[in-house]
């Protein structure tokens, strides 16, 4: 009888976090591109702790090892840009297809629109 070793425990604690993420985004409708960004990392950590599973238990082959490395180091490299790239911009992804993480007419603007009218003549 063989036992779980530890390294699959933790494989499946991860891919447990990842269904809970993936969850998260999908009903969360205020969910921007940092939370994907983040989701992608978590899924990337998975793949990696199911490399290490399969590597220790030598369930696969080293070719197909191999591919577990590269999905999960560019996965998690796919993360981490999504949220560097989008980490000021807080536009839900179901939200407005402009983009931008302020309103087409900030109060800023509207203050400098409005003047002073000691500066016009």
């Amino acid at each position: 009888m063989t036992t779980m070793t530890p390294v699959v425990l933790l494989a499946g604690f991860c891919a447990l976090l990842s269904l809970f993420a993936v969850g998260r985004l999908a009903l969360d409708d205020e969910a921007d591109r940092v939370d994907l960004g983040s989701t992608v990392v978590v899924i990337g950590i998975t793949v990696l702790a199911t490399l290490w599973a399969t590597y220790r238990e030598g369930w696969r082959s080293p070719e197909f090892q191999f591919l577990l490395g590269v999905l999960g180091v560019g996965t998690i490299a796919l993360g981490i840009g999504l949220i560097a790239r989008y980490w000021h911009d807080t536009t839900p992804i179901r939200g407005s297809n402009s983009g931008r993480s302020r309103p087409e007419h900030d109060d800023r603007e509207r203050e400098r629109d409005s003047g002073s009218d000691d500066l016009q003549s």
